[in-house]
């Protein structure tokens, strides 16, 4: 059974997340695809815990993986994560990562759904100096949850080789989750003697954002 583990800040991350979760079939713009997107991802998660209730299970994630993996690199994500332990990390260790990795993320987000209400999200205008070719964006978006409690995200976006905008990290409140998941993968590394067998056993236990 999965047990509830939320932090704010894994409830912004995965709010982020929903704002652009449907991959659409022409090219668009990182805002304008963020704001298309965040009332269809949002009405489609509610639809989902109207079917199973307010506890998440391995249905729900499994749905919620097919719609947020056309557009969260969760590959790169989880490849940054290992970092430098990636020269001891055999190919099919990574890769059992990069699925346990993504797995988790999308669980953090069912819970995280249900425990924080989105009132509103707002994206804000793209930077003077954005321009699409650059092949990089910050999506800066403002959400508001029910109590009127206001977050900051900003949300670092790439294409790939397909011209396709790409999740790529999130900074949540000034807390770079990139960033801490890795410094995450490096604590487990030295508690399990390196053993990246047994970090990868129990990170669906030790991935919490403080």
């Amino acid at each position: 059974m999965y047990r509830p583990r939320l932090t704010i800040t894994v409830i912004i991350f995965n709010l982020v997340a929903t704002s652009i979760a449907f991959a659409q079939d022409g090219i668009i713009g990182p805002h304008q695809l963020v704001d298309e997107s965040a009332e269809l991802i949002l009405s489609t998660i509610q639809e989902q815990r109207n079917i199973y209730g307010n506890v998440t299970n391995a249905e729900m994630v499994q749905a919620l993986v097919e719609v947020l993996e056309p557009v969260i690199d969760f590959s790169s994500i989880a490849s940054a994560v290992i970092g430098n332990h990636s020269s001891g990390v055999s190919t099919d260790q990574a890769e059992l990562f990069r699925q346990i990795f993504k797995t988790t993320m999308v669980r953090l987000y069912l819970e995280s759904f249900m425990a924080f209400e989105v009132a509103k999200i707002e994206v804000q205008e793209p930077d003077n100096d954005f321009t699409a070719n650059s092949g990089r964006a910050t999506v800066r978006m403002i959400a508001s949850a029910t109590n009127n409690t206001t977050y900051k995200i900003n949300y670092s976006m790439r294409t790939n080789s397909a011209d396709a905008w790409k999740v790529r990290n999130i900074v949540a409140d000034g807390v770079n989750l990139g960033l801490t998941y890795r410094n995450q993968f490096d604590g487990a590394m030295s508690r399990y003697h390196m053993s990246i067998d047994q970090v990868i056993a129990n990170w669906d236990e030790d991935a919490i954002v403080e």
